[in-house]
C-alpha cells in the first residue's frame, strides 16, 4: 500500500483501460468483455509529488462447456463415446479443468473412456475451467439410451410336412 511518512494524505487514481476509473486507494472493476487491458495507477502526494505504474492485465473470456455424444445409442450394445468440445471464447484462455456428471458418477478427465449403459434417459453435464481460474456454467445433456429388444418366438407344429406357425413373443 502506498503511504506518506509525514502522514499526509495520498490521492489515488486508478485507470482500468476501458474507460473506467476509481480514486479509492484499493480498488476493484468488473471488466464486461475480455481482452488485455492496459491498467494505470496514478499515487499523488499533493501539490507536486507523484508516481505512476502501467501494467497490463489479460481478462479471460469464460470457457463454454459442450459435450458431443453419439446419436442412436442401444442399451449394452453401442459404446457411449462423450468427448468435451469446450472452448474459451477469443482463445483468451485455455481450457484445463473437465468436471462430468455422468448419471451418479464423476470424472475429471477431458474425454471420459468409451461405457455401456442400460436403457432410458441418461443425464450427463460438464463444467469446465481454464488454467487462468475461470469457469463455464454447467452444460446439460439428456442421452436417450434405446432399449435393446428381447427377440423371442414360439412355434406350434414341429412336424415334417406340416405348416409351422411362427408367433413373436420378444419383449
Amino acid at each position: 500500500a502506498s503511504s506518506d511518512p509525514n502522514g499526509f494524505a495520498l490521492n489515488y487514481l486508478w485507470d482500468f483501460g476501458d474507460g473506467n476509473t476509481s480514486s479509492l486507494p484499493n480498488a476493484s472493476h468488473t471488466y464486461a468483455n475480455y481482452g488485455l487491458y492496459t491498467v494505470k495507477l496514478k499515487v499523488e502526494n499533493p501539490p507536486t509529488c507523484f508516481t505512476e505504474i502501467t501494467e497490463e492485465v489479460n481478462v479471460v473470456a469464460i470457457p463454454s462447456a459442450q459435450i458431443t455424444y453419439p446419436q442412436n445409442i442401444c442399451e449394452n450394445q453401442t459404446p457411449i463415446i462423450l468427448a468435451s468440445n469446450s472452448s474459451v471464447p477469443g482463445n483468451s484462455g485455455t481450457v484445463n479443468q473437465w468436471q462430468w456428471t455422468i448419471g451418479t458418477t464423476t470424472t475429471s478427465v477431458q474425454n471420459p473412456p468409451p461405457f455401456f449403459a442400460n436403457g432410458g434417459q441418461l443425464p450427463v453435464s460438464l463444467i469446465v475451467g481454464t488454467s487462468e481460474g475461470c469457469f463455464s456454467a454447467e452444460s446439460h445433456v439428456s442421452i436417450n439410451v434405446h432399449y435393446r429388444p428381447d427377440a423371442k418366438f414360439k412355434s406350434d407344429a414341429l412336424c415334417s410336412n406340416e405348416t409351422v406357425h411362427l408367433t413373436d413373443i420378444s419383449t
